[in-house]
């Protein structure tokens, strides 16, 4: 038994449900990359199907399995350009549940569509590809989650950052000094932008002893102390600092902050959980 393959019909189909599949698992994963990712991304899978195709050795269930999953990895880690192994493990299975779920919508559809010309074969892809997005958005919406997950990255002392930011409405810290909003961080989260002796006087300050000779890095970000309360407390006072930026990325949303105030958290609070920041709301909707 064999076969008859024309390679060229089989790039080009699997370079539209690549693009397709690929601008859904973006779209599910809150960010917002340009479709040229996308593209990119569908040409990596297509151009290493029809080369698994052509390698007389490479067929069996084992190779096909190892093919996917690898090509599956690479094509989401730049189609969707994600950032962490975390992030890009749920876009391969992102990308692998759309993929059956567009296979089993094209088979239900198949049966209705007269022609097989290229505008049914879009119209297929197109609905294979969206339902699965289409679908799960509307759950989220309907399961009203009280939670919402950003990517942060902080700049300082010319270093970065990233962390997981939590969006919490019960955030309502405000730095009057300079009104602006005022996040929380966990203080191990700041070890990355600042050197041995800056976070010794940092963990100085934390500590409600204000060195007189602050570290030049410390210094910069212009550290100071802002009131807060919560349920069950009594009034404290917050470490705050001034770092040069962050950029917030998730739920459809970019975007930069200058000169952002953040407050350190204090040992033994659990603020945080799996998180390594509490992103004020004022933040993400201004």
């Amino acid at each position: 038994m064999y076969f008859e393959v024309f390679l060229d019909v089989l790039f080009l189909r699997n370079l539209v449900m690549d693009y397709l599949l690929l601008r859904a698992v973006n779209r599910l994963l809150g960010r917002r990359e340009s479709w040229l990712r996308s593209l990119w991304g569908s040409l990596i899978g297509a151009l290493g199907v029809c080369l698994w195709i052509l390698i007389p050795a490479g067929n069996g269930m084992g190779s096909a399995i190892l093919v996917q999953a690898a090509l599956s990895t690479i094509m989401v880690r730049v189609g969707c350009h994600t950032r962490t192994r975390r992030e890009l493990a749920g876009g391969v299975l992102l990308l692998w549940a759309a993929s059956a779920v567009a296979a089993g919508v094209w088979q239900l559809l198949l049966p209705y569509v007269t022609g097989r010309g290229p505008w049914e074969f879009l119209v297929l892809g197109a609905a294979g590809a969206g339902l699965p997005a289409a679908g799960i958005q509307v759950y989220r919406r309907k399961k009203g989650r009280a939670e919402h997950t950003y990517y942060v990255t902080l700049y300082a002392n010319g270093k970065c950052k990233g962390v997981k930011g939590l969006y919490d409405t019960g955030n309502g810290l405000w730095d009057s000094t300079v009104g602006k909003p005022v996040s929380i961080v966990e203080p191990g989260v700041l070890e990355d932008l600042f050197s041995q002796e800056e976070m010794k006087g940092m963990k100085a300050l934390l500590g409600g002893a204000w060195e007189q000779e602050l570290p030049e890095g410390l210094r910069r970000c212009r550290p100071h102390y802002i009131p807060f309360s919560t349920v069950g407390r009594r009034d404290g006072l917050l470490l705050a600092l001034t770092l040069d930026s962050l950029s917030v990325e998730g739920e459809g949303k970019f975007l930069v902050v200058k000169r952002p105030v953040v407050a350190l958290s204090r040992e033994g609070e659990s603020f945080f959980r799996e998180y390594g920041m509490i992103l004020n709301p004022s933040l993400i909707d201004s």
